[in-house]
């Protein structure tokens, strides 16, 4: 079975505004040591076994790393926009929305330079 994680990178792989900005350069969990700005990861936060029913309700996190503020908030807004209204098949698993949460974080390591935006989004989906 699919991951829901892997399936939405696949999904956001997919998107063109987005491989625009980062090619291939989401990865699980953790940023490589060295990679190329702009960059992404995502992280399950949470997604609890569903009682009595198929329907999962997960947390995904999204970070995106940028060498300017604007380029990290152009990541988040395209990952926003690939998302916004979605709902389909996806790597076999039934999608029925993937939500922004509206809680997000914001840093900036002036010392690299790099700006970091942190977003969470709540999927719905069934597997």
């Amino acid at each position: 079975m699919t991951l829901i994680e892997v399936a939405l990178r696949n999904k956001l792989m997919a998107y063109k505004p987005l491989t625009d900005l980062i090619s291939t350069r989401m990865t699980p969990v953790a940023f490589p040591a060295t990679a190329t700005y702009p960059r992404a990861i995502y992280e399950k936060i949470s997604d609890p076994e569903p009682e009595n029913t198929r329907i999962h309700n997960a947390v995904i996190a999204y970070t995106v790393q940028g060498s300017t503020f604007m380029s990290a908030e152009n990541v988040m807004a395209a990952i926003r926009d690939c998302f916004r209204g979605y709902a389909g098949i996806q790597d076999g698993l039934t999608i029925s929305g993937v939500l922004s949460t509206g809680q997000m974080n914001q840093t900036c390591d002036l010392t690299v330079p790099v700006y970091e935006r942190v977003e969470l989004f709540r999927v719905i989906y069934e597997s």
